[in-house]
């Protein structure tokens, strides 16, 4: 068996091997070789220098005339020393391209080895002729990049195919400010198809940039959408009820209950529904078993308070209020606890929180006449009629608090005073 050609010894030796390239045709068969046991040796040896695989990489750039499995094969056995050089790369995607061979090229940027995509580069990528699945991977490398070729996005986003690119190419966009762009391609890619993800993905950016009329138009589709997840719905439903179309809202909820059952966001959401179409009952009963697991975000934790109040479940109100008393820094909260006090006959502890709430919310008139009732109805006349006197000052002439002054004016017979009050009287609800 003949012995392998041996490698060239010096660098000098390394020249002589590409000695006449300019009239090659075709890739000598012992160059390879002997190329390749010299960079092998010199590698494993530390020999090797830059200057030579500077010099070998330029011959490969001249000899491009040559086929591309030659000058691919000759690549490959610099890369021996010189993995991953974006110039030999660039070659390679250059040769493919000429060839017309451009799903190969694409993959050489969507395989992660050519990673230097100079203005050269994206002018051949613009030109890509590749199907669509290749181009959906190949803009979505490209968007992490932040590069964003806007005649191949419009190519892919006409497709009526699905493509989970597509969803991270809008959210690459929409991070890089191009929120039109990003909105144009999405209602694109919505008319060709009813994606859910895509679907979803137009209602939030909608929203967040305040469009109610395309929301309007857009959220209508919803009966085409074979919703399949959780978010999808929650997105949707959270839009129909921002536009108060409680009708709609409530047949999404019926039609997609499997999918949200145990989901408090959307149950939540199906609440406020049920209130604005008078279910009170109904909502009540979710939002408190919602309230028991914690479930419950801080606005609907004072709704669930004020229907047990509205509907007169004193103690329910009371117990809603006792398991979150953070929620005392809210003056509604205060007023309902108060009132609930009130209603079920525990002046002793109305007075103590009446106290709590005129200490922190000093200014307000409501709670102040929460402070009269509670005054007049525990017999303490001294404080229900200096609170009375002040409230009056103050422009608030309820029925209560007239009679309650005509009646104390008139025990002291000051007749003068009940003249006063009553041609300053006037209701004024609070």
């Amino acid at each position: 068996m003949p012995e392998a050609p041996s490698g060239p010894e010096t660098s000098a030796d390394l020249s002589s091997l590409f000695k006449d390239f300019q009239q090659w045709q075709r890739l000598p068969e012992e160059l390879l070789e002997r190329l390749a046991n010299y960079l092998e040796r010199g590698k494993s040896s530390g020999t090797l220098r830059q200057e030579e695989l500077d010099f070998l990489i330029g011959m490969a750039l001249q000899l491009r005339h040559l086929s591309y499995s030659d000058l691919s094969r000759l690549c490959d056995v610099i890369e021996i020393a010189a993995p991953g050089d974006q110039k030999l790369e660039k070659l390679k995607f250059q040769k493919l391209f000429t060839a017309g061979k451009h799903e190969r090229a694409a993959d050489l940027v969507i395989s992660g080895k050519l990673t230097r995509l100079d203005e050269d580069i994206l002018k051949d990528i613009g030109e890509l002729d590749v199907p669509d699945k290749v181009l959906a991977k190949l803009l979505d490398v490209l968007a992490k990049y932040g590069i964003f070729p806007e005649a191949l996005l419009w190519e892919l986003f006409k497709s009526p195919e699905t493509h989970t690119e597509k969803i991270a190419i809008l959210e690459a966009l929409k991070k890089a400010g191009k929120v039109d762009l990003c909105e144009d391609l999405a209602e694109e890619a919505l008319k060709r198809e009813q994606d859910p993800e895509i679907f979803s993905f137009v209602l939030t950016l909608l929203r967040e940039r305040n469009k109610t009329d395309e929301l309007d138009s857009t959220v209508k589709l919803w009966k085409k959408i074979n919703f399949s997840s959780v978010q999808q719905v929650r997105v949707l439903i959270e839009t129909l009820v921002s536009l108060k179309m409680f009708d709609q809202a409530s047949q999404a909820l019926d039609r997609f209950r499997e999918i949200y059952k145990d989901d408090y966001t959307i149950s939540r959401s199906y609440a406020t529904v049920l209130i604005q179409r008078g279910d009170v009952t109904t909502a009540y009963e979710i939002l408190k078993d919602l309230a028991s697991r914690n479930a419950l975000d801080r606005p609907t934790q004072e709704t669930v308070i004020k229907l047990a109040f509205d509907q007169k479940l004193y103690e329910e109100c009371l117990s809603l209020v006792s398991a979150n008393p953070q929620i005392l820094d809210s003056v509604d909260v205060n007023r309902f606890r108060i009132q609930a006090l009130l209603e079920t006959g525990k002046f002793e502890e109305a007075k103590n929180a009446y106290r709590d709430a005129a200490a922190r919310f000093t200014d307000n008139l409501q709670i102040r006449y929460l402070g009269f009732l509670i005054s007049s109805r525990i017999g303490n006349k001294n404080e229900a009629y200096e609170t009375a006197k002040i409230l009056a000052e103050k422009g608030v002439f309820d029925d209560p608090i007239v009679q309650y002054l005509i009646s104390w004016y008139s025990e002291i017979s000051e007749h003068d005073l009940i003249v006063e009050l009553l041609e300053r009287n006037q209701t004024v609800l609070l």
